[in-house]
């Protein structure tokens, strides 16, 4: 919220930003003072703008020459991190020159070429008799008094006026032509200087009005400049203002125009088209004007008339022409012109060297069916006062058709300007002929027509070659050509053909008769039994059917008579044949005839027992119908007989008659077996050593004896003995019994192997070896879940070494219904390794990073570990951890490099013929070497001759490490510091050093290395954070190379001070200084401030005679401009001179405010500005 005070009494607040743009009215008194004032905490940050506007009213009692003046302070704190405030503040003033009202217009007359984008100039050239030019009259008032009165241009009698647009003039302006003359009535521009805004210094001045004038060159205007300008005239006849002259440059040029006309006679020429009919006229003539209305003669051109071909494409486009049809022939006489016939279309491809007058070729000099384009050349000179014609004469071929449109259009070629068509569409005159024929309505015909024919087109039926379009009378129903004999009447009717305005009316008539269609009937179906007696079609179609017809096909009665005994079923067509155009019509009757039933013939049959259930249908003899009845009814409710559910008995077979034929039966007489039991199928396991069995005790339910078995066994029998059969199937057959099959069920048969505990075996071990499984050391396959005795420390079959004991151990196998099984296993002990222990190891870190991972000799002990054993007939080798070294796997190198600090390393040793093997085991450890922690660099602030530029801020390079359990010993590139001993040392010059560092303890030595470099000198940088030219410029000084340091600035050789700001320093080139306690140098940067005089008195007293802007020259590209405040340019200043003394054209000007631009190369950052401004002149 911004409270506003006036003369320090609270008036009203506003709100930003919901307020912007808020105006409120102050009836203010001189003297009176404005105080806006910001809520507390309000902040404005970079970037963000706040303008307030104030709007004012002059006095009426100021006199003229009064300047008026009016400031803006401003207070403000500047916000800063981590510090105190900075107060801040700022004063701008404006000086307003009041003048006496006047009314002060202007008006402007600019030029461009018309229908284009180009922008209004003052002047324009390249412009042909002929050519059409736009010109804007603009019309302004900045004064403080309105403006009434007109606008006048008169326009020069070179041009012709065509059109003008004022949609951008004042309301009520009325606009006259009178000739060459052009006047704006009733202009009122009211004036825009009553009020002043002031906005950031920029004034808002009045709009123009403008006016368009279209006019074209008059033809044969001679080349040379036409002025023209417009004048403003107040309402009492005097010329207030008078524009500088639009002028327009007319250049020598011929500008051509041709003309292409066509006729029948040769005598009276249309540019409309010409319609005519080729059974008439086949000859056409053309004829071609060709006029120079420009302000050159025409020594040489080419005249081109190219004709219409079917397909052919033709220049300039936009004439497009549409062609069916080529010409027959072609002839041309003209006293002006020498013809001759080209077989192309020199447009055709569009190329330059078509146009060439020098290499065009002549062509032929008769017309022929290849001709495409007649080529003209002139004979002599076409003045702006020549018209040249030619004539051309052209037969039109047989093969038109009517409303064939032929285009035909010819350009002109000037020889002086070579490869272009001067003539464009705007000015080259199509010649179109349209081609109409005779009508033609046919010859007369007459039809007969049946009752129920379809509509027919009756144009259709007229003979010849009768034209569309015409009329029948009468008018038929269908109101059209469409004659319907359903309602139409029969009788006489005229088709009519209108002809064109060249041609009659044609006609001819079409006489129609009427023929009724016979009636066959409707169509029927009827159903007969192949045993009924024989019928009459005729008597079963539907409808009322005339008699006379014929069937199709042939019945064996020769007539309509239908036997079902003898004549097939089918469709039988009755046809009555055709009368007049009726044509031929039938109807059908279709005969179905149904079968006559049959039950088949009588049969008796047995079945056994176990039969499937059966279809007793199938078993009728003869061919019986599907679909009958079975009674009495069977147990599955179909014809379906089961011998395990139905009964023995006679059963009737009935099939139902398809009317109108009748049932019909037979009888089937059954007796049933009852089937043999061969028992149900079994299985049967037997070890391969058990006794022999009876097979026939393992079938299943109730099977009888008798019985054969397959495949035969060794018995003879059904005895099965498993040491000689073999194990599969074995199938039980009982022989067929009457109507039964024979039957069999299956035992089947497993034999399980005798248990196997594999073949005895003699084994040696190692005492210190590894639990093993017994069962792996026997040979042959023995199977696991046996049983060992004695009895082993595991419980199962696992042998410990370090428990059980050497001896002979035997294996036992069981299985149900089998004997058990044994063998022997022998185990006996070798004779053990023995090894000494290993001292631990300890080495300084010799290589890669200082971390204790370093390389070590694991075979330093390897002669105390083997305690006196034959390194030939023993292995050894080193291991990471004791699974490793229990199975043998991953052994480490003897030159090994640790992984961790300590590491411990397991030994096996293993008998080279045995296999067996001891283990034991050393540490060892890595040292790490002594770690200094030297910078890689450090900063000596040296002068150009290496002595130090402040000795208290020498570099200290410090190890951090202690004297009492290191030694020391310093090198300065590469050469021993005399008595440098110490953890620490000052260095005092540029370059390389080195310590090396011994560890008391360990005696491990290490060196770290080092390098002095000079420290950068502090480097600032001095900007204008104001604009050049401001009124309270400000200097801001940056220090590029910060390093955190605290600074103290000076400008030129003015005090220290701890801002690195400069408020309102004087114009010209200043000096910067910056230095800081902890920064290597004093820092220095230089900058130029600009201003500009804000007035000057030019009363010749040797004080403020001249306006200058000073520092800046020409020579550095910049440039200023003085403006009066209507924008008109006063003078291009030298900034190399003394400046401006107020005159113009050695006339000194009034006092008065007046603006200035100046376009200059700022030199403190070598960009290109641009400054607008004013000041005042005071006299």
């Amino acid at each position: 919220m911004l409270p506003i005070f006036i003369n320090n009494i609270f008036d009203r607040s506003f709100t930003l930003p919901d307020d912007s743009g808020f105006r409120f009215p102050w009836n203010g008194a001189p003297g009176d003072e404005i105080r806006i004032t910001a809520q507390s905490n309000t902040q404005i940050f970079p970037g963000d703008d706040v303008r307030i506007g104030i709007f004012f009213t002059i006095d009426s009692s100021l006199t003229p020459g009064t300047i008026v003046t009016n400031c803006v302070d401003l207070t403000a704190d500047i916000v800063l991190n981590n510090a105190p405030n900075l107060p801040t503040g700022n004063e701008s003033c404006i000086d307003l020159l009041i003048e006496a009202p006047s009314m002060d217009v202007c008006i402007n007359k600019n030029v461009r070429l018309a229908d284009s984008l180009n922008p209004f100039v003052t002047s324009i050239t390249n412009i042909s008799p002929n050519d059409e030019v736009e010109f804007e009259i603009c019309v302004q008032n900045n004064g403080s008094l309105d403006f009434n009165g007109r606008m006048e241009d008169i326009l020069d009698p070179k041009y012709e006026f065509i059109s003008v647009d004022n949609s951008n003039m004042p309301l009520g302006v009325t606009f006259t032509q009178n000739g060459q003359n052009l006047i704006w009535d009733n202009l009122n521009v009211d004036q825009t200087c009553d009020v002043f805004e002031y906005d950031t210094g920029c004034a808002i001045t009045g709009i123009f009005y403008c006016a368009r004038v279209k006019a074209r060159v008059r033809p044969q205007t001679v080349a040379g400049n036409i002025d023209n300008n417009a004048s403003l005239i107040d309402n009492s006849g005097v010329i207030l203002e008078t524009s500088d002259f639009a002028k327009v440059n007319v250049i020598e040029s011929s500008v051509f125009v041709i003309r292409k006309e066509v006729s029948v006679d040769n005598i009276n020429f249309q540019s409309a088209p010409l319609v005519i009919d080729p059974n008439c006229d086949n000859t056409v003539f053309y004829r071609i004007t060709v006029e120079n209305i420009g302000n050159r003669d025409a020594t040489q051109f080419l005249l081109f008339d190219e004709l219409p071909f079917l397909g052919d494409v033709f220049y300039p486009t936009s004439l497009g022409r549409n062609s069916t049809f080529s010409f027959m022939n072609a002839t041309s006489t003209t006293s002006d012109f020498n013809t001759s016939y080209l077989n192309y279309y020199p447009s055709f491809n569009f190329s330059p060297s078509n146009f060439n007058c020098n290499s065009t070729p002549i062509g032929t000099s008769s017309f022929d069916a290849s001709s495409r384009t007649i080529r003209f050349e002139n004979s002599r000179t076409l003045t702006n006062v020549d018209i040249f014609e030619v004539v051309i004469e052209l037969e039109l071929p047989n093969s038109l058709t009517s409303n064939d449109i032929a285009i035909n259009s010819a350009y002109v070629v000037n020889c002086a300007v070579p490869g272009s068509i001067i003539s464009t569409s705007s000015i080259t005159s199509p010649a179109i002929i349209d081609i109409q024929k005779t009508v033609e309505a046919g010859f007369d015909i007459s039809t007969d027509l049946c009752s129920t024919s379809a509509a027919v087109d009756l144009f259709s039926l007229i003979p010849g070659n009768p034209d569309a379009g015409g009329t029948i009378s009468p008018v038929l129903a269908s109101g059209s050509n469409i004659f319907d004999p359903a309602i139409d009447v029969a009788g006489t009717y005229t088709y009519t053909v209108t002809g064109t305005p060249s041609c009659a009316t044609d006609s001819s008539e079409i006489t129609i008769t009427i023929t009724p269609q016979p009636d066959p009937g409707l169509d029927a179906t009827i159903t007969l039994c192949e045993t009924d007696t024989a019928v009459n079609l005729f008597n079963f179609l539907n409808g009322t059917p005339d008699n006379g017809g014929s069937w199709t096909p042939l019945l064996m009665s020769n007539s309509g008579i239908f036997d079902p005994a003898i004549d097939p079923a089918g469709t039988y067509t009755y046809s009555i044949p055709s009368l007049n155009s009726c044509p031929g019509v039938s109807a059908n009757v279709t005969v179905i005839i149904n079968s006559a039933a049959n039950a088949g013939m009588d049969n008796s049959i047995d079945l056994c027992s176990t039969d499937n259930p059966v279809d007793l249908t199938s078993l009728l003899l003869g061919a019986p119908d599907l679909g009958g009845t079975w009674s009495p009814a069977l147990a599955s409710g179909t014809s379906m007989f089961d011998p395990s559910i139905d009964l023995a008995n006679t059963y009737t077979y009935t099939v139902s008659g398809n009317a109108p034929c009748t049932d019909d039966t037979s009888q089937l007489n059954i007796s049933i077996t009852t089937a043999p039991d061969p028992g149900i199928d079994g299985t049967v396991d037997i070890c391969a050593n058990a006794n022999s069995i009876d097979l026939f005790n393992s079938i299943n339910g109730t099977p009888q004896p008798g019985g054969v078995w397959t495949p035969t066994l060794n018995s003879g029998s059904g005895i099965f003995d498993p040491s000689i059969d073999l194990a599969g199937n074995y199938m039980y057959t009982i022989a067929a019994t009457g109507s039964c099959p024979p039957v069999s069920s299956q035992v089947s048969v497993n034999i399980t192997p005798a248990p196997d505990p594999g073949l005895d075996s003699i084994v040696n071990i190692c005492t210190t070896g590894p639990e093993i499984n017994l069962i792996t050391l026997l040979d042959g396959t023995p199977e696991n879940g046996g049983v060992w005795s004695p009895t082993l420390a595991s419980g199962t079959g696992l042998f410990d070494p370090a428990l059980d004991n050497e001896g002979i151990y035997t294996y036992t196998v069981s299985r149900n219904g089998c004997n058990d099984e044994s063998s022997l296993l022998q185990i006996i002990f070798n004779p053990d390794v023995v090894i000494a222990s290993a001292n631990d190891q300890e080495e300084c870190d010799a290589i890669g990073d200082n971390d204790g991972l370093t390389l070590f000799d694991l075979s330093i002990e390897e002669s105390a570990i083997l305690n006196g054993l034959n390194t030939t007939d023993h292995t050894i080798t080193y291991h990471l951890s004791n699974e490793d070294a229990l199975n043998g796997n991953n052994s480490v190198n003897v030159n090994y490099t640790n992984s961790n600090i300590t590491e411990t390393i397991y030994v096996r040793v293993e008998n080279n013929t045995t296999g067996c093997f001891s283990i034991t085991t050393f540490s060892i450890t890595g040292i790490k070497l002594p770690e200094s922690q030297l910078f890689d660099e450090y900063e000596a602030c040296l002068n150009e001759n290496g002595v130090p530029i402040n000795p208290s801020r020498l570099p200290i390079l410090d190890t951090q490490l202690s004297n009492a359990s290191y030694e020391f010993n310093w090198f300065y590139e590469g050469n021993p510091i005399a008595g440098a001993v110490n953890s620490t040392y000052t260095a005092n010059a540029i370059g390389n050093y080195s310590v090396e560092i011994t560890d008391r303890n360990t005696g491990c030595v290490n060196v770290d290395e080092t390098a002095v470099i000079q420290e950068p000198y502090l480097v600032a940088q001095a900007i204008l954070i104001t604009n050049q030219f401001d009124r309270n410029p400000t200097i801001e000084v940056n220090v590029l190379n910060d390093r955190g340091d605290t600074y103290l600035y000076r400008l030129d050789n003015g005090p220290w001070q701890e801002s690195n700001r400069f408020e309102n320093p004087e114009d010209g080139i200043h000096t910067i200084s910056v230095k800081g306690p902890n920064s290597c140098g004093i820092a220095t940067d230089r900058i130029l401030v600009l201003r500009y005089p804000r007035f000057f008195t030019p009363n010749n007293d040797n004080f403020n005679d001249y306006w200058q802007i000073e520092n800046l020259r020409d020579r550095d590209g910049n440039k200023l401009y003085i403006y009066d405040r209507f924008g008109k340019l006063l003078k291009q200043l030298s900034l190399d001179g003394p400046g401006w003394d107020g005159t113009y054209n050695n006339k000194p000007l009034p006092s008065s405010d007046y603006w200035f631009t100046i376009e200059y190369v700022d030199p403190n950052t070598g960009e290109e500005a641009v400054l607008k401004s004013h000041f005042s002149l005071k006299r």
